[in-house]
């Protein structure tokens, strides 16, 4: 789960004085990281899509069902292969993660 930022907690921008989030290399409106007014539903609505991608997906093999237990095994295996590709961004030094850091 990813934790709330607040504009407090961004450096300031050297041309505009604007907050700048480090994190995501952009002023803190239009950064990425989820803030104390972030739509709490839309970011729910996003897990639901892939969830919905996911088991239309397992679906269209055979007709067959996911269970919960899948979800969570499968979200797992995921957070582990993101997990492996953050640590490969930062070993070279970028802030942007591609998809051959998957490999």
């Amino acid at each position: 789960m990813r934790k709330i930022k607040f504009a407090a907690d961004c450096i300031r921008c050297d041309y505009c004085d604007q907050p700048w989030c480090a994190d995501c290399e952009a002023h803190y409106a239009d950064c990425d990281c989820v803030g104390p007014n972030s739509n709490l539903k839309e970011i729910m609505s996003e897990i639901l899509v892939v969830t919905s991608r996911v088991k239309a997906l397992v679906a269209s093999k055979d007709g067959l069902r996911t269970s919960a237990e899948f979800i969570t095994a499968l979200s797992k295996e995921i957070e582990a292969r993101i997990d492996v590709a953050v640590k490969k961004t930062v070993e070279a030094k970028r802030k942007t993660v591609f998809p051959e850091d998957l490999k």
